[in-house]
């Protein structure tokens, strides 16, 4: 059993190749990516920050929304044995740029144009960001070929058919450096090994029985390691489907849509969606709210046991 983030994905792209792995809607309708086409996605990716000069304990940025480029250039990094540093996509500039130099960020990866202007604006301060790289809807659509092709000249006729030299990256080496939020001074970084997070996920995936035939919706932030270890690293290890929520505010919508299995929530999510329901049968019947409460408390009793 692999002991890193990106040999546990491996072992399950091995085994589900053709399962749908991620899921996120465009233009009404939900796209699919199987974990073979999202370990292609990888390779073509960790191609390119290579390209980039990225080598193995250099620090990657990562500023997305919750979307498949999100994980593509999380696990290219991870593979190339790069520490991941995580962008929360609201940071102010003042916050990039103290992250970005803090941790001495070689390159970052931004979600779509919009979060890439926001890096431009503090280019000329941070002077060890010598890269960014734009990983859009649109690079995405144009498949791994595409993506490549768009390499410097030097490296095109070469990049289909050659395999990269990924380094050897054991459980102890740096996976991520999380910043906090800086509320009480300078934002700080922690530092997690792959060893860290794998056996947190693991025991996740056991405790609560998680397994291939299981779903999930991802709208947390995956900046934050709760999102990143629940709702993406166990679901992932285990070969299960990760579906991605438009925003915060269409998570209901995007329940009743793609069925999970699963839902990882705080408990300020779960309050709202108490406070909800009861909202709507306050007026019914007794036997209506008896109803509801019965179901409540239905829906308790399988997670109290898993």
């Amino acid at each position: 059993m692999a002991d890193t983030i990106h040999g546990s994905f491996r072992e399950a792209a091995a085994s589900h190749r053709d399962k749908v792995a991620l899921r996120h809607r465009k233009d009404g309708r939900y796209v699919e990516m199987t974990y073979g086409e999202l370990e292609s996605w990888v390779d073509a990716v960790a191609a390119r920050l290579v390209s980039l000069g990225v080598k193995q304990g250099d620090t990657v940025g990562i500023l997305a929304h919750n979307r498949p480029q999100w994980v593509i250039a999380d696990l290219a990094s991870l593979s190339l044995g790069a520490g991941v540093v995580p962008l929360y996509p609201t940071l102010p500039p003042s916050y990039l740029q103290y992250i970005i130099n803090d941790s001495r960020m070689t390159v970052l990866v931004a979600g779509d144009a919009v979060l890439l202007t926001s890096i431009s604006a503090v280019m000329d301060e941070t002077p060890d960001l010598a890269q960014t790289l734009l990983l859009d809807d649109a690079a995405i659509a144009s498949g791994t070929g595409g993506f490549a092709s768009e390499l410097r000249s030097d490296l095109k006729g070469d990049l289909s058919r050659r395999a990269v030299a990924y380094p050897d990256v054991a459980a102890d080496d740096v996976a991520t450096i999380v910043y906090t939020s800086g509320t009480t001074g300078a934002p700080k970084g922690v530092v997690l090994t792959h060893a860290n997070i794998v056996s947190n996920a693991r025991a996740l995936a056991d405790r609560y029985g998680i397994c291939s035939d299981d779903s999930t919706l991802s709208y947390l932030p995956l900046s934050h390691m709760f999102e990143r270890t629940c709702g993406y690293y166990t679901f992932l290890f285990a070969g299960a489907t990760i579906t991605y929520a438009d925003n915060m505010t269409t998570v209901a919508k995007d329940v009743a849509a793609a069925h999970p299995t699963v839902l990882i929530a705080v408990p300020r999510v779960l309050e709202k969606a108490h406070a909800a329901a009861r909202c709507k049968i306050e007026w019914g019947s007794n036997r209506r709210q008896a109803h509801v409460r019965n179901a409540i408390r239905d829906l308790n009793q399988p997670a109290n046991k898993r």
